[in-house]
């Protein structure tokens, strides 16, 4: 169970990893982009996050401390939450097709999607990473994972900021129906 947990949370990310680079591809040319500063400001939290999440050369003093005794249970739940999110991230990044930016912007041409997991949240690609990593997180069960987690949970509440304010500007009257009709990152929550 150990190792197929492993398996899985490694296979999750590296298939959303190709799906990503795969995609980048096909994206629309930009039109107009966010702030830079907020840009390298999210993008340092998130690799800072992913580091304290997934280097194992970070075991020293209490970061490197577990919660609790390791639990085959827990690692298999973080595991699914990893390839449950990372799903969930895959779906929405398809859906989204050439309108997808790596970064908060606006491309050319670019079409306010409201189908598929846009139905339920604004933002599914950033609830399917925060799925995924709590899910990694809870597996590798340490301090710094905790911390890691709230590095990428800060650094997407960032970027969110930044593409609210750039699709309210772009789309006004369409994204303020659809900003009062769905909810952000959890259905019918937030």
């Amino acid at each position: 169970m150990l190792i197929v947990s492993v398996l899985m949370i490694r296979t999750a990310w590296i298939i959303t990893a190709v799906v990503w680079l795969f995609g980048m591809v096909f994206a629309k040319p930009r039109a107009r982009a966010g702030s830079p500063w907020v840009r390298l400001t999210y993008l340092l939290l998130a690799v800072i996050g992913g580091f304290c999440i997934g280097d194992k050369r970070l075991h020293w003093g209490w970061l490197g401390q577990r919660f609790a005794p390791p639990s085959v249970n827990i690692l298999f739940l973080g595991a699914m939450l990893t390839v449950i999110g990372c799903a969930v991230a895959i779906w929405a990044r398809t859906v989204l097709g050439s309108n997808w930016s790596g970064a908060p912007d606006v491309k050319q041409g670019h079409i306010l999607v409201q189908t598929g997991p846009y139905a339920f949240t604004r933002h599914p690609i950033y609830t399917g990473f925060l799925i995924a990593v709590l899910g990694t997180a809870l597996a590798v069960f340490r301090y710094r994972a905790a911390i890691g987690f709230f590095l990428v949970l800060v650094s997407i509440l960032l970027k969110i900021q930044q593409e609210e304010k750039l699709m309210s500007e772009s789309f006004p009257n369409e994204y303020a129906s659809y900003r009062s009709r769905v909810k952000a990152l959890v259905p019918w929550v937030l």
